[in-house]
């Protein structure tokens, strides 16, 4: 199974993040991934939990995903 890469670039947009929130497009092009394996690593706690807010939107906060980009980097 692949996982976070350590090597991930934060670009100029990452670093304004604060509460913007990504939908599963978003995740799939940052990590290069296909639409289950977003929800597997979801699942898997690779990914931190999304925000659900409806039944058909859901979304995860930038930040959170910047937050666990760096403690991949870190371990």
């Amino acid at each position: 199974m692949t996982a976070i890469s350590g090597d991930f670039q934060m670009s100029s947009d990452d670093q304004n993040a604060s509460d913007e929130f990504v939908d599963v497009h978003h995740i799939m092009a940052r990590y290069q991934i296909s639409r289950p394996t977003v929800w597997r690593w979801t699942k898997d706690g690779l990914l931190p939990k999304p925000m659900r807010f409806s039944p058909s939107v859901t979304r995860w906060r930038l930040s959170d995903l910047i937050a666990r980009e760096a403690e991949v980097r870190e371990a």
